[in-house]
């Protein structure tokens, strides 16, 4: 297999003061990257279900965070896109960017 990086793009997440998925179908990527509008009110906060702007590593906005694969015993484990939760100030959008990988022979 020849394979090749492929930038993709999820649907803007608007956000509320819950928790909500990035994407709501499995979304497998190596890398992906998160970023506020300039124009959003404050932070946001990216982690599991349980995230809470109380508990969670404030985001700056307008910033690009950038996350890359998890070594797992040596071993570079990717992303599932919809087990990752945003939260943040009821209004405020974020973008998602992900690489997958294609194959060039289909």
């Amino acid at each position: 297999m020849v394979a090749y990086r492929n930038w993709k793009t999820l649907p803007p997440v608007t956000l509320t003061a819950a928790a909500q998925k990035l994407t709501s179908n499995p979304v497998i990527c190596q890398e992906f990257t998160i970023q506020g509008l300039s124009t959003n009110s404050g932070d946001f906060f990216l982690g599991n279900k349980d995230i809470l702007t109380t508990t969670g590593v404030p985001r700056a906005k307008s910033t690009p965070h950038n996350f890359y694969p998890v070594d797992i015993d040596g071993e570079p484990k990717g992303w599932d896109l919809s087990q990752v939760y945003v939260v943040g100030t009821a209004g405020d959008v974020v973008r998602i960017q992900y690489v997958s990988w294609e194959d060039v022979n289909g």
